[in-house]
């Protein structure tokens, strides 16, 4: 039996645990010997009795299964796509904090050589006006920090996902229909939360 703790029921934040409910749809699961209610995404009724009118609305294990899968690697393949973006802008933001740290460099210097060469006036201009592209720098260097952050976020986030969906091709393995019908509902009851 697949164990599915703490961790892993946290694969999902909250905008991703909306957009798995959302790739179930509307519909009522039986999960574990409950029927659960859903629309939009989000669970409305537990232990709802099935009757005539809502036959239509029922939607098997295996295609709740199913969509969940197909909901979680397209997160995947979503997050990859923000991680290469957040690296690209990344890089930049690298390259413009060393352009203009390197430029306030060079007038600090050349504010030093006015100064030592007795031209006080200009000296202390060029020192004084070396603050503009230190300060862009370190606001650059800043932004930068926060898409590295971003980058690791995804990165745990990817790795949360991949677990899940790990989880979800293991259970497509197991031959014994029981155990293999008993883990997907576990799957199915964790990634939406139910108790």
């Amino acid at each position: 039996m697949i164990n599915i703790g703490k961790e892993s029921s946290g694969v999902m934040n909250r905008g991703d645990h909306n957009t798995i409910g959302q790739a179930i749809g509307d519909g009522i699961i039986i999960v574990g010997g409950h029927n659960v209610h859903l629309s939009n995404g989000r669970i409305i009724d537990k232990d709802l009795k099935i009757t005539p009118k809502h036959q239509n609305k029922v939607i098997s294990n295996e295609q709740a299964f199913e969509r969940i899968g197909a909901a979680v690697r397209s997160n995947l393949k979503q997050l990859e796509q923000n991680i290469e973006q957040a690296r690209k802008e990344s890089s930049q933001m690298f390259k413009l904090t060393l352009i203009f740290a390197s430029v306030g460099f060079v007038v600090i210097f050349v504010g030093i050589v006015l100064l030592y060469l007795e031209q006080t006036t200009a000296g202390i201009v060029s020192t004084v006006s070396s603050i503009i592209p230190e300060v862009t720098a370190l606001l650059f260097f800043s932004k930068d920090k926060e898409l590295r952050d971003t980058i690791t976020a995804y990165h745990n986030h990817m790795l949360k996902s991949q677990k899940l969906l790990t989880m979800i091709d293991v259970a497509e393995t197991i031959t014994n229909s029981a155990e293999r019908d008993k883990i997907k509902q576990e799957i199915i009851s964790k990634v939406l939360e139910i108790d």
